[in-house]
């Protein structure tokens, strides 16, 4: 150990005797924007306090995933941006995609209904943009209304079925009752 740290500047040098060249300068990091595009929805009033969601529910995740992915960007020289973009109720969500895409934003999480979801996704096909579902629940997304462009993070409504029956056959609940109605769950 004491002969590395104790090596004398010869001892460094190349095989012809030249010194050894100083290491390249560390590459500038890569910045990578990612959009947020949140349609505002007329929502139910709840039937609890505890069914309440807050204003920011995904953009607040998504800050706290881009501080975890900062962290790692510090190593693999990325750095990652997050740009929010409202649509109120009954706004123009294509327009909002638009002007994130023509910002530089590759990737963008939707936070939106189905319906503006897959308009949002006919509107930029063909473009090097990838859109991620972080909201709509529909079944019909991933199979007849599956398009190429959209990535899902959130769970289907069949999903969510299959794991509630799971968790009740696993607590070996063997006596379930069904209740059907026109309001979301």
């Amino acid at each position: 150990m004491l002969v590395l740290l104790s090596a004398s500047p010869p001892a460094l040098a190349g095989e012809n005797g030249d010194q050894a060249k100083p290491p390249a300068p560390a590459a500038a990091s890569t910045t990578v924007p990612i959009g947020y595009l949140k349609q505002e929805v007329k929502r139910l009033i709840p039937l609890s306090r505890l069914n309440v969601e807050p204003d920011d529910l995904g953009a607040a995740g998504a800050e706290i995933a881009l501080q975890d992915d900062n962290t790692t960007g510090r190593f693999t020289k990325q750095q990652f941006t997050l740009d929010v973009e409202p649509v109120p109720v009954g706004g123009d969500a294509v327009a909002a995609l638009e002007k994130l895409v023509e910002s530089g934003h590759h990737f963008v999480l939707v936070d939106a209904p189905a319906e503006t979801l897959l308009r949002l996704s006919d509107a930029v096909k063909g473009k090097d943009v990838l859109l991620f579902n972080v909201r709509a629940p529909d079944v019909s997304l991933r199979q007849e209304d599956c398009r190429a462009n959209v990535l899902h993070t959130a769970p289907d409504l069949d999903m969510l079925a299959d794991a509630l029956a799971q968790y009740l056959v696993w607590k070996k609940w063997s006596r379930w009752l069904v209740v059907k109605g026109v309001f979301p769950a």
